[in-house]
Order: C-alpha cells, then sequence, then structure tokens
C-alpha cells in the first residue's frame, strides 16, 4: 500500500465525490492506527476505505474496549541478557545455552522474537502488535529456515488462521480458516484461492466493482476475479527493457499482463507512446 496509490485514490474519491476502497492482503495488525495516521496526515479522506484479508477473517470482538499495552521489558529472570550492537535487539542464553533473541522498535515496543534449540536452529518467531499482544508465530524449518506453519491470533490470543507451506519451495499449500471457538469454518488449498474468495466476496457486496491494480501480483488476482467486476491494469513504468524503444524485448514485470491483455477491459498507461506500442 504505498503512499502514490493512496493519494491517487484521495483525488478521485474528491473528484468523483464517492468511496473510493482500497484493498490489502498484508498482515498487520495495527491496522486501525495505520488508518488514523493516515488520516491525521491527510493522505487518505473519509471517503477512502481501506480494507484488509485478515481484518475480515479474524473473529471480530462486539466491542473494542481500550486496553493497556502489555509491557516486554528486556531484563528477563534466569537469562544472560546481551545487547546487539547494530540492531535494537538483545540475545539470550540460559546456563550457556542461547535460547531466543527480542528485537524492539524506536517507540520501545516489542517487535518479535526468535527462539532457538539446542542445536543453535531457529524454529519460530513470535508477531506482536503495538498492544504488546502475540498476534502472529511462525514455525521454521530447522535446516532451510523457512515457514513450515504460520499461525495467527486475534485479540484474544484465539487462532483463526493456520497456513502450511512447503519450505524448499516457500509455497503455501493448505490455509485453514478458524471462528472464535476454534471451529473450522472453511480449508483453502492454497493463499491465492484465499484471496480470490475476499476478493469475490467484496464484488458481490458492490453493485458496480472496477478493480484497479498496478502490482503484478494482486494484478493476475484481478484475471481470475468476479467477471462482474471491470478490470483495470495501470502500468507506472516502460514496459520494455532497454534500449526502451518500439521492438525492444518487454519487462519481466509487464510480461504477463500484456500477454493476457484479454483479460483486463483496460489499460492506462503513462503515455500516449507507450499505448500505441501496446495497440501495435
Amino acid at each position: 500500500m504505498t503512499r502514490n496509490l493512496l493519494t491517487r485514490a484521495k483525488l478521485l474519491a474528491e473528484e468523483l465525490n464517492r468511496r473510493i476502497h482500497v484493498v490489502t492482503f498484508d498482515f498487520n495488525p495495527d491496522y486501525d492506527q495505520v488508518r488514523q495516521d493516515l488520516l491525521r496526515l491527510q493522505i487518505i479522506n473519509e471517503k477512502v476505505i481501506i480494507h484488509n484479508l485478515y481484518e475480515f477473517l479474524c473473529p471480530q470482538l462486539p466491542s473494542r474496549p481500550q486496553v493497556d499495552r502489555i509491557l516486554h521489558p528486556v531484563e528477563e529472570p534466569g537469562f544472560v541478557v546481551v545487547k546487539d550492537e547494530e540492531k535494537r535487539g538483545y540475545h539470550f542464553f540460559q546456563n550457556g545455552l542461547y535460547v531466543k533473541y527480542k528485537e524492539y522498535g524506536e517507540d520501545g515496543r516489542l517487535k518479535f522474537i526468535d527462539f532457538f534449540n539446542e542445536n543453535h536452529y531457529r524454529i519460530r518467531r513470535e508477531h506482536f502488535d503495538a498492544k504488546g499482544r502475540l498476534r502472529r508465530t511462525v514455525y521454521l524449518d530447522q535446516i532451510l529456515d523457512k515457514p513450515r506453519q504460520t499461525r495467527f491470533f486475534d485479540e484474544e490470543g484465539h487462532c483463526f488462521l493456520s497456513n502450511w507451506y512447503e519450505p524448499e519451495q516457500g509455497k503455501c499449500y493448505r490455509v485453514h480458516w478458524f471462528d472464535r471457538g476454534g471451529q473450522l469454518i472453511r480449508t483453502f488449498q492454497s493463499e491465492k484461492e484465499m484471496k480470490l474468495f475476499w476478493l469475490n466476496r467484496l464484488v458481490q457486496e458492490e453493485p458496480t466493482v472496477i478493480l484497479q491494480s498496478d502490482d503484478p501480483k494482486t494484478s493476475r488476482l484481478l484475471l481470475e476475479a468476479d467477471p462482474r467486476a471491470v478490470k483495470v491494469k495501470m502500468l507506472h513504468s516502460n514496459h520494455l527493457d532497454e534500449p526502451y524503444v518500439y521492438g525492444a524485448p518487454v519487462s519481466k514485470q509487464n510480461e504477463l499482463a500484456l500477454k493476457q491483455a484479454d483479460g483486463f477491459d483496460a489499460f492506462v498507461v503513462i503515455t500516449e507512446e507507450q499505448k500505441r506500442d501496446i495497440q501495435r
């Protein structure tokens, strides 16, 4: 979610005098604060609505009372703590054994904890939100140091999503979605299937939908989304590699979109010359 994208959304909302919806697929448990900051800085206005995949999947509490920030001091009884001189991090030893690593943000909040086994392999990472609550745990392959499973937690610590990965390829092959009682709601065969499920839900809830993307990954999602939506592809850079003239190779980041141009209802490009090149 770039600043340029949000600025365009704000200008479009003001010009059309209607709500503009921005869809995000990243995991960020602090999106409420992000929205407040964007409004305060006037990067967006009230007509720009930011939707997030993980907020949709996470069961919402009937009310969201203010909660005190959970403090995570550096020092812990029974550990020898060594400051990392290059980062805001600390290494923890227990009777000579390296056990874990903590990293903090500029505001003093705990960002994550890495845990290690007796063979010095990292086995999991725990991520915390701005209130100090555990919101995601990543379980790692001990040899490849890549995810095998990721669990996502709501504000009260209930796991609402569990993703399984094939670490050699780094691909997710199963997603389990749970309700607040721990009952399985649905199983997806990939993260892509999960994203399409949510995107199509959004399309079905609105009478008229225009889906626009300037990112290669989300562009592929658009092509498979509900056909009732109008699909627009935006190119913000030259679609060609050097020497950047007609006849040069198509850039890799735009190659797939141009090959599947018939799947889009419209292309938005930078210049008239670019438009003529693509039409040829």
